[in-house]
């Protein structure tokens, strides 16, 4: 495995075509409470596995830091992990792979996001419409033998199912914030 990729969660508050600049600031917010939640620092690194091996590693870098006011917005731990993980899911997707961010699934897709090419968004802006590709996320605070990352990740690679009709390929990536570690796997239809 190469040296750690520098990830810098802020980058969620600078907005893309389908995510706000201020939904981005409540995914980091979020983000940060879980991995603080779970005693980490900036610098934390963060291994990104499929269902076997390690694909990469992360080093997660923030620099705001979490006040009474912030910790008492995020007192929901469930709804924090929940968006903290689509905020490390996002920032996976925008430096692993082609893609990025277009606009948030509705819902009975058995997703959350629709993915555009990155390269399409720079030719054309925010006017891009073609779907490219689908992302489901999913977090976990801290798994345990019940309840790992695996296994909620072969979950909801089934669930993606529900919009295959589209034949676009479709990405899972779980978030585990006390470890912390992200489970990304993917399939494509034929």
């Amino acid at each position: 495995m190469s040296e750690s990729i520098r990830i810098d969660l802020a980058r969620l508050g600078d907005g893309l075509p389908g995510v706000s600049k201020r939904r981005g600031g409540e995914h980091y917010e979020a983000a940060i409470i879980c991995l603080t939640s779970q005693s980490h620092v900036s610098g934390v690194k963060c291994k990104v596995k499929d269902l076997e091996e390690t694909r990469s590693e992360l080093e997660l870098r923030w620099s705001e830091q979490v006040t009474t006011q912030v910790e008492n917005s995020w007192n929901d731990l469930e709804e924090a992990t929940e968006k903290g993980a689509a905020g490390i899911a996002i920032l996976v997707i925008l430096e692993l792979t082609e893609y990025t961010i277009l606009r948030r699934a509705e819902k009975d897709t058995g997703i959350d996001y629709w993915l555009a090419y990155q390269r399409d968004v720079k030719d054309l802006g925010e006017n891009v419409l073609k779907h490219a590709a689908r992302l489901e996320v999913s977090g976990i605070l801290e798994q345990n033998p019940n309840n790992t990352i695996r296994r909620r990740g072969k979950r909801k690679l089934e669930q993606s199912k529900f919009s295959d009709k589209t034949r676009l390929p479709a990405y899972v990536l779980v978030a585990e914030f006390s470890i912390p570690e992200v489970c990304m796997v993917s399939r494509e239809v034929s």
